[in-house]
């Protein structure tokens, strides 16, 4: 049974991860159609980074999670909330194991990204 907390934490994972996709999703179509010839080469960093978003907000929204803390305070304990608690609780894991991922790929991207900017700069 979901709490009202439980309740609002997916639909605030919801939107939060909707909006996300959508808003990657203009922003792949603006890579595509608007970029200039001479910022083709740091378009495929953008791209490929936002791609890796959109795999990473679906991945979350299928899996949200909340932490509870155990009564001794020593450990935490996952308790899926996500349309993947449904199917099972692999999927829960594994799509929670992939979003960490796909979040670092992300972040290793961006790094690049810079790196890029600055040594063209």
């Amino acid at each position: 049974m979901l709490t009202n907390s439980d309740k609002l934490h997916i639909v605030f994972i919801a939107i939060a991860d909707g909006l996300a996709v959508l808003i990657n999703i203009c922003l792949i179509l603006a890579i595509i159609i608007k970029t200039p010839k001479p910022l083709r080469a740091y378009s495929v960093f953008l791209l490929n980074n936002a791609i890796i978003d959109i795999a990473s907000a679906i991945v979350s929204m299928l899996g949200t999670v909340r932490l509870v803390e155990d009564h001794e305070g020593g450990s935490m304990i996952y308790v899926f909330l996500g349309p993947c608690s449904i199917i099972s609780e692999k999927l829960c894991r594994a799509s929670q194991g992939l979003h960490f991922n796909l979040v670092f790929q992300s972040t290793i991207i961006l790094l690049i990204s810079f790196g890029y900017r600055l040594y063209i700069l």
